[in-house]
C-alpha cells in the first residue's frame, strides 16, 4: 500500500508493507517474493489486525451510536 494513504494509522510494519515510490515497490516486491515465511507472517497478522479492528460487530456498533447518540465503549482509531 502507498504510504500516502495512511494505513501506517492502524497497522504497524509487522502488519502491513508500504512503499513511498515505484522503485521502493520494486525493491520490496523482490525481497517478499525471497521471503516467504515474513511475508506471511506480515499478511497473517495484517489479516488478524483487521478482523479485530473492523469487525462487523465494531462497525454495527460505531454506526449506531452516530445514529444514536450512544456512548462506545471500547473505540478503535478509525473511530471518530
Amino acid at each position: 500500500v502507498h504510504s500516502n494513504y495512511k494505513f501506517s494509522d492502524f497497522f504497524n510494519s509487522n502488519e502491513l508493507v508500504t512503499y513511498t515510490n515505484s522503485d521502493d515497490l520494486l525493491d520490496k516486491i523482490n525481497f517478499y517474493k525471497s521471503n516467504d515465511i515474513l511475508r506471511k507472517k506480515i499478511a497473517k497478522n495484517g489479516m488478524v489486525k483487521y478482523h479485530k479492528s473492523f469487525s462487523t460487530e465494531k462497525i454495527c456498533s460505531y454506526m449506531l451510536s452516530k445514529i444514536f447518540d450512544l456512548k462506545i465503549n471500547e473505540k478503535e482509531k478509525w473511530m471518530i
